[in-house]
């Protein structure tokens, strides 16, 4: 990460990180939902709340990746 990039570079860098590690990104308006991923079948998907502001939806996107990462690691 650079010091100098905005929320929103930083946000889509995530997104790419995401995506490269196989998910299939669901920006939705979660409402009483939490964001979150999950697997069914071979598919990969992670929801992140749409109604959230980018710092938020950063955070939540850090934090799932970092919950993924650690799950795929204890699986192996």
């Amino acid at each position: 990460m650079k010091p100098d990039e905005n929320v929103v570079v930083r946000l889509k860098r995530q997104l790419q990180r995401a995506r490269s590690m196989g998910f299939q990104v669901r920006m939705e308006v979660l409402e009483d939902q939490q964001p979150g991923w999950c697997q069914i079948g071979n598919s990969k998907l992670l929801f992140v709340d749409l109604s959230q502001t980018a710092a938020e939806q950063l955070a939540q996107l850090e934090e799932l990746l970092q919950s993924a990462s650690a799950d795929q690691q204890q699986a192996a």
